[in-house]
């Protein structure tokens, strides 16, 4: 990536040049440990499993409720919701449940 990695990134599996899959498996073999949510029209459980299996950190199937996605991203990045109360160990804790 960059100096300046992102806290998160959403990835789609459909881009008109590239697969995100190509994409997941390029930022991963850099090494790279940014939080990356798979947010995609897929919702085959082989594209899941394969998405998990190469770095990802969660795989959310669109349509999807926004909440879901605002959690997820907290989850991974650490950032609490407004009012929310938790560990400094968030991303951890997101993969337990």
């Amino acid at each position: 990536m960059s100096e300046t990695d992102p806290d998160v990134v959403l990835l789609d599996i459909n881009l008109p040049d590239i697969s995100g899959f190509d994409i997941l498996k390029i930022v991963r073999s850099a090494e790279n440990d940014v939080p990356i949510l798979v947010l995609t029209a897929r919702s085959s459980i082989s594209n899941r499993v394969f998405a998990l299996d190469n770095g990802a950190d969660d795989y959310l199937v669109k349509p999807f409720d926004t909440d879901d996605r605002g959690a997820l991203v907290g989850c991974c990045t650490g950032i609490e919701s407004p009012g929310e109360t938790g560990s400094s160990n968030r991303r951890a804790q997101c993969h337990q449940s």
